[in-house]
């Protein structure tokens, strides 16, 4: 047993000083000693992360839309699939896109040792990674993992889910913004806006 443990962390080691000759540049992904293989990974594009802002937008060439990895499902399972959201105003202060209408926003912090089994979103919503590494699989086995400044659109609220865990060790903060349920009927069990609040009010008058 000890022999087996010595040969992994001399493989580990070896990787190690492979990808640190190979003069690789840091990027998005922050590199910690805590998990070297991780980091180091991510920054070759070994299992890179998959979120929206790793490809820095070029100076000269403006973006013309906002596009970010998506989670959704089929009824009975979860896939990934990517989104964008067009830019349709500009000036000096940016580009945005239009408004996004939100049913509420939750300011989340979850420990190094994160690590959720088989679970759906509960509800539509965006998941912002403010720092930290976080690798979601699917049912089929297909991961994508997620660093700091990227968003995830998250909409397998059914089904079999998927698996989070932490990448890195160390706490997370992320935001987490809840979106309307999209469907022509959706507006019944939605949460009221304070116009159709008003509206009843006066209805009932």
């Amino acid at each position: 047993l000890c022999m087996a443990r010595l040969h992994q962390a001399r493989l580990q080691v070896r990787w190690v000083l492979i990808l640190l000759a190979a003069g690789v540049e840091a990027r998005s992904c922050r590199f910690r000693w805590s998990r070297p293989l991780c980091s180091l990974s991510c920054k070759v594009g070994l299992g890179r992360c998959h979120g929206s802002m790793h490809h820095t937008p070029s100076k000269r060439a403006p973006p013309t839309e906002w596009s970010m990895v998506r989670l959704y499902d089929d009824g009975a399972n979860s896939h990934w699939d990517t989104i964008s959201f067009p830019f349709t105003t500009g000036g000096e202060i940016g580009r945005m896109t239009d408004r996004l209408p939100c049913d509420g926003v939750w300011l989340r912090w979850t420990a190094g040792s994160y690590d959720y089994k088989w679970h759906t979103a509960p509800r539509r919503q965006l998941i912002a990674t403010l720092n930290g590494h976080v690798e979601a699989t699917v049912g089929s086995g297909e991961k994508r993992r997620f660093g700091p400044g990227d968003v995830l659109l998250a909409e397998d609220t059914r089904g079999g889910g998927h698996c989070t865990k932490s990448m890195d060790g160390v706490g997370r903060w992320s935001v987490f913004i809840a979106l309307p349920e999209q469907g022509c009927w959706a507006w019944l069990w939605a949460k009221p806006t304070s116009r159709e609040l008003f509206l009843l009010m006066a209805a009932s008058v």
